[in-house]
């Protein structure tokens, strides 16, 4: 798997020592850069805080490749590790760990004090009772907390192996989705491949038709040009034969006031005249 993800051009340097123990981390990021190099346009969020976060982070990952390289994957196998059951083991023995490490230095202040005190003098029967009551009252305490912390992680390894049987079925349900997928886009592949084949019996007469209409469409355009060119012509002509009326008319009704002018002036000499 090495020298695969040399040849592949994978741009971290990978060796064997980083698969000796469980690194989901880097299965992670060969992941993602997997699907980047199906498809640089897909986004998979590298957030693997949490079991749940992981869990989607590998759904996704396994859905991708499955959808661009026709690979399938086992979303299960590639979140769990061969070292599983001693994780488990471990992780229930941390807290418990844990737990009494923290309550033993906490009470380490207290119990130096404790300690230096009951050494400096001599511990009656009464006083070593007590003392040892209370020691076993704190052994009860420390106990519930254990028992407390043990449920707890119980419970949260009982929510990751249900979050495991969901894969799968998840798993087993896309599957099902892109079978059905496939089929359904086979036969429209089928269908346009017929509906390309198949040619009516009036394209024939169709395409005589179209060519006749192209002719008759370029018939159209040429006369339409025409009588454009001609209304034009005949504004043209409405225009200036308009403009000749009007000066005409413009024309006679000067020549009509210059000859109502020298009437009157006429008039005018002749009353001079016959009165003179």
């Amino acid at each position: 798997m090495v020298e695969q993800l040399r040849v592949l051009g994978y741009p971290r340097l990978v060796s064997m020592e980083n698969f000796r123990t469980p690194n989901f981390k880097l299965v992670a990021e060969i992941l993602e850069w997997l699907v980047h190099r199906y498809d640089a346009q897909i986004s998979i969020p590298l957030v693997i805080e949490t079991e749940q976060e992981r869990a989607f982070f590998i759904k996704s990952a396994t859905f991708y490749i499955l959808q661009k390289a026709r690979i399938k994957l086992n979303p299960k196998k590639l979140y769990m590790s061969e070292e599983i059951k001693k994780c488990q083991q471990l992780a229930l023995q941390i807290p418990n760990h844990g737990a009494t490490l923290y309550d033993l230095l906490a009470k380490e202040v207290t119990a130096r004090v404790e300690r230096n005190k009951a050494l400096s003098f001599s511990l009656s029967l009464s006083d070593g009772e007590k003392a040892i009551l209370q020691a076993t009252q704190a052994i009860q305490k420390i106990k519930n907390k254990i028992n407390i912390a043990d449920r707890i992680l119980k419970e949260e390894l009982a929510v990751i192996n249900h979050n495991l049987q969901n894969v799968s079925s998840d798993e087993a349900a896309l599957d099902a989705k892109i079978e059905r997928r496939k089929k359904e886009y086979d036969q429209q592949q089928k269908r346009l491949a017929k509906l390309q084949s198949f040619r009516p019996q009036c394209m024939d007469e169709y395409e005589k038709y179209e060519m006749k209409l192209k002719q008759l469409y370029a018939i159209y355009v040429l006369k339409f040009r025409n009588v454009s060119f001609l209304q034009g012509l005949q504004n043209e002509f409405d225009r200036a034969e308009h403009e000749r009326n009007v000066e005409a008319e413009q024309n006679m009704r000067n020549m009509v006031e210059r000859m109502r002018a020298q009437e009157l002036i006429l008039r005018e000499a002749q009353y001079v005249i016959f009165n003179y």
